[in-house]
């Protein structure tokens, strides 16, 4: 009787310490509405997250640029954002790099009104791309490798969702942006064409995780529960990718056909390598001649690697 009335003393402890673990587990991730995204809502509906005692809410918002903002208000969680606005994040010092998620080069593409059909064309005329994203970034590098600068084109600050009506409007005559974006423009806008079909040349597209500084000192067990959410979604698009084109066909509300056609663009690796720093370190110290970011990146303050090492060690090649 009395090892019995242990055993329940032991089975209540143990689902009031479960209860209140789950209750410290509750946390919100923040993300945009596209293809690269895609891995946080099929680590939700594959139960990735409750299987690493999290209890995750997933946040969406227009662009990742919109989802950092609604990160920092939160003051805890975490963010899929990309390059520029996961800089510019760690810059004003709240918020940490985790790791990569995904990259590409195809991605992001300009489309122009018909009369545009060279780079020097866009000369004195307004072109659209949400400022202070990795867009930004991009169509500075596109300007730069053909013999223009930032001050030869009136760039102005558009959501995606704007920009399509913008140019079937004559209000510009171009913009950066990805699918489904430039293919709204493209049905909208007659005799509308891609300028440049991808950004390989003049930049590549990263998407990455990010951590609120708060959470990352003070509940590493958390952040490591968050790396293996993702990386096993990720396993999962790679190995099984039928199963997971529904999941985000409909976080996306797009058709699966959609999917299958885009998202094969995307390379979905969290290894932290020589790439992804070179072409991180690169972006940023363009950012901070132009006047986007005060500084380049410091790697010892602004990123922590010890999460991902835990989750798997190949998961950083390189210690920046």
């Amino acid at each position: 009787m009395f090892k019995h009335g242990l055993k329940m003393v032991g089975v209540a402890l143990a689902v009031t310490f479960t209860a209140v673990s789950a209750l410290a587990q509750k946390v919100q991730i923040f993300v945009g509405t596209d293809y690269p995204f895609g891995v946080a809502h099929i680590a939700a509906a594959k139960g990735f997250y409750t299987k690493h005692g999290l209890d995750v809410t997933v946040n969406t918002f227009n662009t990742g640029t919109d989802a950092t903002l609604a990160m920092r208000s939160a003051g805890a969680g975490y963010v899929l954002s990309g390059d520029l606005p996961s800089a510019k994040l760690w810059a004003i010092g709240d918020v940490v790099g985790i790791a990569p998620v995904t990259w590409d080069d195809s991605s992001l593409a300009i489309l122009a009104i018909s009369s545009i059909t060279k780079p020097s064309d866009l000369k004195g005329k307004k072109v659209a791309t949400p400022l202070g994203s990795t867009g930004e970034i991009f169509f500075i590098n596109y300007l730069k490798q053909n013999g223009m600068s930032r001050k030869d084109v009136d760039m102005i600050n558009l959501t995606p969702g704007d920009m399509p009506a913008a140019m079937a409007n004559g209000d510009i005559v171009a913009y950066l942006w990805n699918q489904p974006t430039t293919a709204a423009g493209l049905k909208a806008v007659k005799g509308a064409h891609f300028l440049t079909d991808g950004s390989k040349g003049f930049g590549i597209n990263r998407v990455m995780l990010n951590a609120a500084r708060s959470t990352a000192e003070n509940q590493p067990d958390q952040v490591i529960a968050m790396v293996r959410s993702l990386l096993d979604a990720i396993r999962l698009l790679k190995s099984n990718p039928d199963e997971c084109y529904p999941i985000i066909a409909k976080a996306l509300s797009t058709s699966v056909e959609n999917v299958k056609k885009n998202i094969a663009v995307f390379h979905y690796d969290m290894t932290l390598d020589k790439g992804f720093v070179d072409d991180m370190t690169t972006k940023v110290t363009i950012a901070a001649e132009v006047g986007i970011v005060k500084e380049p990146i410091n790697w010892k303050t602004q990123w922590m690697s010890k999460f991902a090492r835990t989750v798997d060690p190949a998961l950083v090649a390189v210690q920046p």
